[in-house]
């Protein structure tokens, strides 16, 4: 997929995954021990011949500082029982409880600062880009960007 598809949030788009030996079983474990602060979305074992190899999936994402809740929703209590045997039993029911992935004082992606870019008027223009000069001097800090006006040929 082109970059200009991808989510702001993306560095590049995900790639497949292949193993380059064969397993004999694969299992991913529950959600919650994914490490959200480097942005693992699962994480499982694969039993090879002759041995058992972790498997860990992540996210490239361009501000992994924050929790990412696009990525993490609320998650089952699976080791937390909702009703009782004798609730059960008596034909009541009730949904499972959930949690939240985030770590206590991780902000969320949503409360991040969002960056905006001026759109390249030219393919080939970089603004970025810097002569030798200029690399030699301090480098600067942009605060704020430039909103170009559209070109319109017919319009005089």
């Amino acid at each position: 997929s082109s970059s200009s598809s991808l989510s702001p949030n993306c560095r590049v788009a995900i790639s497949s995954f292949s193993c380059p030996t064969s397993h004999q079983s694969l299992v991913f474990l529950p959600k919650i021990l994914c490490d959200v602060k480097s942005v693992e979305v699962g994480y499982g074992v694969r039993l090879c011949a002759s041995s058992i190899e972790p498997l860990v999936f992540k996210i490239p994402r361009v501000k992994s500082e924050y929790f990412q809740e696009d990525l993490y929703p609320e998650t089952l209590q699976w080791w937390k029982s909702s009703l009782t045997a004798e609730e059960w039993m008596n034909g009541k029911d009730s949904l499972q409880s959930k949690i939240s992935l985030q770590p206590k004082g991780m902000k969320l992606l949503s409360e991040a600062p969002q960056i905006i870019t001026a759109t390249r008027k030219f393919p080939s223009y970089n603004p970025q880009q810097k002569t030798d000069q200029e690399k030699k001097e301090a480098p600067q800090i942009i605060t704020a960007t430039r909103k170009f006006p559209s070109y319109n040929p017919q319009q005089k």
